[in-house]
């Protein structure tokens, strides 16, 4: 089971398909497929550290893939991200011993 770093703004939960929890408001390290180059603002914050806002909707989404969530950049981008592109931050105290 994964879970972000604490962050600003709701702390609320959701659980997903993959038994995987995460924290509305922790911050992941967005892993955008360097391939993908249409999306020249989702390649920009590829391996930038985000925020994950809300999960999308259905309606917003093809949910039946994986779960997808809105994240928001240090510098105020919001895009959408696939769950497998969300990456842990890696544990600052336990790098450094």
């Amino acid at each position: 089971m994964r879970s972000g770093s604490p962050g600003q703004g709701t702390e609320q939960k959701i659980s997903m398909q993959n038994d995987t929890v995460v924290t509305l408001g922790s911050t992941w390290i967005f892993d955008y497929p360097k391939e993908f180059t249409t999306l020249p603002d989702y390649t920009a914050h590829a391996s930038q550290q985000v925020r994950v806002c809300r999960a999308l909707t259905d309606a917003e989404a093809d949910i039946e893939i994986q779960p997808m969530w809105e994240i928001e950049a240090t510098d105020g981008w919001r895009g959408h991200a696939f769950d497998d592109e969300l990456i842990e931050v890696p544990n600052r105290r336990a790098a450094n011993g």
